[in-house]
C-alpha cells in the first residue's frame, strides 16, 4: 500500500486550515455558527463547500482531474437536468425555498462525486486532519455547545458518521502511532457522548472491515503479529476508554445511557422488543410495502411531505419516492455495486493507496446506512463526503483498468 501525496509535504498553516474547515464546516457546529450564532435564516454551507472543493483542486496536479469530455458533459448536463426536474416537482407540493433545503444535499453530492478523484494526490496529512477536525468540532457540539444552547438537549446529538467511519478507518491503515493515539479517544469520545447506536456500530464495523482487510492483504508472520498486536492495543484503548465514558453518560444522561448501552446490551443479547428495534422494523416494513412511492418521481418533497424523520428512518424512501421506485432502485443498486467492485478490485492491489483503503473500508458502512440512518441524503455536510467516496467507486467502476490506478 502506497501513500498518495502533492508535490510537497503539507505545511503547519494548510494543516490547520483544513483542520479548521472541517471543524466549522463539516460538524454539527457549523448549524449552530450560522443559524444560532449569526442569525441566518437558514443553514448556509456553501462557504465551507467552495473552500473544501477550492483545496482539492490546488491540491493536486493536472494530470489526475476529470478530463472533460464530451460523454461526460452530457452526464453531467443530464444530471443537472434530472435535478432542475425533481425541484420543479417538489415546489408543487410545496415552497419552492423547501425544494431546494431537500435537493441541495445531492446537488453537492454530485459535485464532490464529480472532483472526486483528485483525492488521489491530496496529501494524506491534510486529509487526516481534515478529518481529526470534523470529529473534534463534533466533541465540541456534543459536550459545550448543545448542553448549554440547545433547549431541547437530552444526552443525544447526530454526527458526521461518515467522519467517523473514513477517521478510523485511516488511523488502521496509516499505522502511524502517532494518529492512532490523537484520533482514538476522540473516536470513541464521539461514539459514546452522540448517545446514538448507529455512530458506535459505524466505528466498528470500520474498524473491524479496515483490520480484516489489512490482515488479507498482509504476507509473513511478522506482519500477522504486528497487526495482532495494534488490535489488541486498540481494543483495550476502547474498552478502557468506553468505560469511563458510559459511567459519565449514566451519570449525567440516563436517556443517552438507555439509547447507546442499554438498547445495545438489549439488542446483542436477542431482546429485539426490550431494545425497541421491534417498532423500527415494523415500520420499515410498512413503508417499504404501502409507502414506497410511484413509477414516476415525485421530486424533493420531503421538507413539503414533512418526512424528515421517516426518510432517516427508512433511507430508501428518499430515493424512491424521490426520483421513483425503478430510478431510485437502480441508483441505489447502482452506488452498491459500484462500491463492491472497487473492493474487489484493490483489496490485493499491492499499489493502493490509503485513499483506496478507506473508500473501500467504508462501503458496509454506507449499506448500513442505506438500511438504518438517511441524513447522508439530507444533511449537506455528511452528503459531500459521501459523495466524495461513492464517487471515488463510479470512477474507478467506469474508467478501471489492470495497472490502473484511475479512480484510486
Amino acid at each position: 500500500m502506497t501513500e498518495a501525496g502533492g508535490p510537497q509535504a503539507p505545511r503547519f498553516v494548510g494543516l490547520v486550515s483544513v483542520a479548521l474547515i472541517g471543524a466549522v464546516g463539516y460538524s454539527q457546529l457549523s448549524f449552530f455558527l450560522t443559524v444560532d450564532l449569526l442569525g441566518l435564516p437558514l443553514y448556509f454551507p456553501e462557504p465551507f463547500v467552495l473552500l473544501l472543493f477550492g483545496v482539492l483542486y490546488f491540491g493536486t496536479s493536472r494530470d489526475v482531474r476529470p478530463k472533460v469530455t464530451v460523454p461526460l458533459v452530457l452526464v453531467l448536463w443530464g444530471a443537472l437536468t434530472l435535478w432542475w426536474y425533481l425541484i420543479l416537482l417538489g415546489s408543487l407540493e410545496g415552497p419552492l425555498i423547501d425544494a431546494l433545503a431537500t435537493g441541495r444535499p445531492f446537488l453537492y453530492a454530485l459535485f464532490a462525486a464529480f472532483v472526486s478523484p483528485w483525492l488521489r494526490r491530496i496529501p494524506v496529512g491534510y486529509i487526516f486532519w481534515f478529518l481529526v477536525g470534523i470529529v473534534l468540532g463534533e466533541l465540541l457540539n456534543v459536550i459545550v455547545v448543545a448542553p448549554y444552547f440547545d433547549e431541547q438537549y437530552r444526552g443525544i446529538v447526530a454526527v458526521n458518521i461518515a467522519a467517523v467511519s473514513l477517521l478510523s478507518s485511516m488511523v488502521v491503515y496509516s499505522g502511524r502511532r502517532s494518529w492512532w493515539i490523537l484520533a482514538t479517544p476522540c473516536l470513541i469520545s464521539i461514539s459514546v457522548l452522540s448517545g446514538f447506536r448507529v455512530v458506535l456500530f459505524a466505528l466498528v464495523l470500520s474498524i473491524v472491515t479496515s483490520i480484516g482487510i489489512r490482515a488479507l492483504r498482509s504476507r509473513g508472520a511478522g506482519a500477522l503479529a504486528r497487526g495482532a498486536s495494534r488490535t489488541l492495543a486498540l481494543v483495550f484503548l476502547i474498552g478502557a476508554v468506553a468505560t469511563v465514558l458510559v459511567k459519565y453518560v449514566l451519570d449525567v444522561h440516563e436517556f443517552a445511557y438507555f439509547r447507546t448501552v442499554d438498547r445495545t446490551v438489549r439488542l446483542l443479547s436477542g431482546d429485539v422488543a426490550g431494545s425497541q428495534d421491534g417498532g423500527r422494523l415494523g415500520k420499515m416494513a410498512y413503508y417499504l410495502t404501502e409507502e414506497i412511492g410511484g413509477i414516476l418521481p415525485s421530486g424533493f418533497v420531503m421538507r413539503a411531505r414533512d418526512e424528515v424523520g421517516n426518510f432517516n428512518d427508512v433511507p430508501l424512501l428518499n430515493f424512491t419516492v424521490t426520483f421513483g421506485v425503478p430510478l431510485g432502485v437502480s441508483l441505489v443498486l447502482l452506488i452498491v455495486f459500484a462500491g463492491a467492485l472497487f473492493g474487489l478490485r484493490k483489496t490485493f492491489d499491492r499499489q493502493a493507496t490509503i485513499q483506496d483503503m478507506m473508500a473501500m473500508s467504508f462501503f458496509p458502512v454506507f449499506v448500513l446506512l442505506i438500511i438504518v440512518n438517511g441524513r447522508f441524503a439530507y444533511v449537506v455536510y455528511e452528503s459531500v463526503l459521501v459523495g466524495l467516496v461513492v464517487g471515488y467507486w463510479v470512477w474507478s467502476a467506469l474508467f478501471w483498468r489492470p495497472g490502473s490506478r484511475c479512480g484510486g
